[in-house]
């Protein structure tokens, strides 16, 4: 049934492409009147579900309602959900104006529409540029607008930060948050994750194609361990003491120790039982980004170099005799490094010029 309350409902959605399953089972909503972070690594599934939830792709099995309906039931969709997956569906040799007027042409509007849209995106003054020489962050606006032409209730933004300097970046968090205030509903997916944090309400993280978290990202937050960095003047007491209250410490190298689990205040009042002396005190909340990490790590983990891919070569400009990279000139001491630019030229360590090689 078409409740028109802009939801969003993921259920039991589950896609594979021959063996490869990209998406596995995923189960999310994402409510009217909040923004939510769709958020995951390279090959995670991110666009794949927005294309299912788009009626893009046919999933191998489950469903994704838009409204209370699969989106290929929507009557006139582009009032109902304005969407963009690719900033780059453009043609070079139109205007901004004429690309919009194209759309407005199709979805029986007003041709003051495009003006609109353009000047909520902040393009209007390019609105009579050819395409073909916007920059990606213009791409990226235009795009947005051909979305907005509509005045949709629902907004689906794959990457749409992707190529904004940062007062664009600036703008876009508060026009997605000012969008959603009014009621309607915003699911954008981003790499930018510190981004993110400022910008959204909720988060559905993935992972390998399963969903890791759907919820409050505040509640995320708070269910992750903070940690405390101390420095004391007698260490051992104060371990000695959070043993007894059933917390652990760790020594680092530089003296301080690390407690997790807790917080700065808790820490203060144990070293004051303990009769110590703080000297230093920091407390770490994981970011956003930290917490992604936790929850993402492994799908894609490359070996650590080990070493030059092919052995040292003489340096060209060195010298006779000298004894190649890592080696030092006649006469210099260890810490002198002479670049082969310096040896090309004749130029000695003043600045002047030596013999000619």
């Amino acid at each position: 049934m078409h409740d028109g309350s802009g939801r969003i409902l993921v259920q039991g959605l589950h896609k594979s492409f021959g063996p490869i399953e990209a998406v596995h089972n995923l189960n999310f909503s994402v409510e009217p009147g909040s923004v939510t972070g769709f958020l995951g690594p390279n090959g995670s599934g991110k666009t794949t579900t927005l294309r299912m939830i788009l009626g893009l792709i046919r999933p191998t099995s489950g469903t994704a309602y838009v409204n209370g309906q699969p989106f290929s039931r929507l009557p006139n969709p582009a009032t109902v959900v304005g969407a963009v997956l690719d900033s780059q569906g453009f043609h070079s040799g139109q205007t901004a104006r004429t690309h919009l007027r194209c759309y407005v042409a199709a979805l029986n509007l007003p041709d003051q529409q495009a003006d609109r849209v353009l000047e909520l995106v902040g393009l209007s003054s390019a609105a009579t540029r050819k395409t073909g020489g916007f920059s990606l962050g213009m791409r990226q606006r235009l795009a947005l607008a051909t979305a907005l032409l509509g005045d949709p209730g629902i907004l689906i933004l794959d990457e749409p930060a992707n190529g904004l300097d940062p007062e664009g970046i600036a703008w876009l968090r508060g026009f997605l948050k000012s969008f959603a205030s009014t009621g309607r509903t915003v699911l954008v997916s981003s790499h930018l994750l510190r981004e993110m944090e400022h910008t959204v309400d909720n988060v559905v993280i993935v992972s390998r194609g399963r969903c890791v978290y759907n919820g409050d990202l505040e509640q995320l937050r708070a269910g992750q361990h903070s940690r405390v960095f101390t420095r004391v003047s007698d260490p051992a007491a104060l371990v000695t003491l959070l043993n007894q209250e059933g917390m652990t410490a760790e020594y680092l190298p530089d003296g301080r120790l690390v407690i997790p689990g807790t917080d700065s205040g808790r820490v203060a009042d144990l070293a004051l039982r303990a009769g110590v002396a703080v000297q230093e005190m920091q407390d770490e909340n994981l970011d956003l980004e930290q917490i992604f990490f936790q929850l993402t790590s492994g799908q894609y983990t490359g070996a650590a170099p080990t070493g030059p891919a092919h052995p040292p070569t003489a340096d060209p400009w060195a010298p006779s005799g000298h004894p190649g990279p890592g080696g030092h000139p006649p006469g210099l001491g260890q810490g002198y490094q002479r670049t082969s630019e310096q040896y090309r030229y004749g130029q000695d360590d003043n600045g002047g010029h030596g013999g000619n090689v």
